[in-house]
């Protein structure tokens, strides 16, 4: 065989060795049971909300690699054994499953997509993104397809409850993407809350987006029988409050809140104190 040949020859047997080797890491990546004692998970965004969740997944016993823009806001959890890396790409390097929770969607574009030191930048294939910031539709639907180009997955999962469910691990988490890979995460959705499909890319933060709107609908008719029952003189110390305990129990949404109520409110010229 003539030497250039051999050399065409050797270089189509690495092309195909290396493809076997990616095809054979995202089969078993994927299809590798949910466990700690072989599933690396990564952590991206440690603040009010991501320390507490990440938390519970370090009590679950999982291996845990953390990012943080202010590493001393991952003190705590490295306190308990996680490891710090240096940019989201290099948690995705060291982890099957990386989630993150951050400000903004110009934060999670940034976090998810750089092209540099992005997460899905380091994802192997196979492995998968859980982005639980409440976030854009579209920019998780973004996320999936470039996930999917890598042989990855992306999962959107906003998460309700706020810092007490974090605390709690009693989250409600409505998750959109690939039902199958949402299920294969459950043992860890399971750490922090309850999990709820609600359907392809994008409809996690859809569904987020509707709680949102019934919050607001509710606080809104909150304040307005608040300014009826001032005008109309009714005692706030003995007989009329703004939150009300029913025979069905009290509103979640309105019990939440009830801590924050105490003091003078201004609602536009008129002053309510309680």
């Amino acid at each position: 065989m003539p030497f250039p040949a051999f050399l065409r020859r050797l270089r189509l047997t690495r092309f195909v060795v290396r493809l076997r080797f990616f095809a054979m890491a995202a089969a078993s990546s994927s299809d590798r049971d949910i466990i700690p004692a072989t599933t690396r998970v990564g952590w991206i965004g440690t603040g009010v909300m991501g320390r507490s969740m990440a938390g519970h997944l370090l009590s679950a016993g999982y291996y845990l690699t953390v990012f943080n823009r202010t590493p001393a806001k991952a003190q705590p959890l490295l306190d308990r054994g996680a490891k710090l890396a240096g940019s989201p790409a290099a948690v995705a390097r060291a982890s099957d499953v990386v989630f993150l929770i951050v400000g903004y969607p110009s934060d999670v574009r940034r976090v998810a997509l750089d092209p540099s030191d992005g997460a899905l930048a380091g994802l192997a294939p196979g492995s998968v993104l859980v982005d639980m910031t409440t976030s854009d539709p579209a920019l998780a639907a973004e996320i999936a397809e470039a996930a999917r180009a890598g042989s990855c997955a992306a999962i959107d999962a906003p998460v309700s409850g706020g810092d007490r469910g974090a605390r709690a691990g009693t989250l409600s988490i409505f998750a959109g993407g690939d039902e199958a890979a949402v299920r294969r995460l459950e043992p860890l959705f399971g750490c922090m809350g309850t999990v709820r499909y609600m359907g392809g890319p994008g409809q996690g933060q859809r569904a987020k987006l509707g709680n949102q709107i019934a919050i607001a609908s509710t606080m809104v008719g909150l304040v307005e029988g608040m300014m009826y029952a001032h005008k109309a003189g009714l005692r706030w110390g003995g007989g009329w409050r703004p939150y009300p305990r029913a025979r069905q129990g009290r509103n979640r949404s309105i019990s939440m809140a009830k801590g924050f109520w105490t003091g003078t409110w201004k609602l536009g010229s008129t002053c309510i104190t309680l």
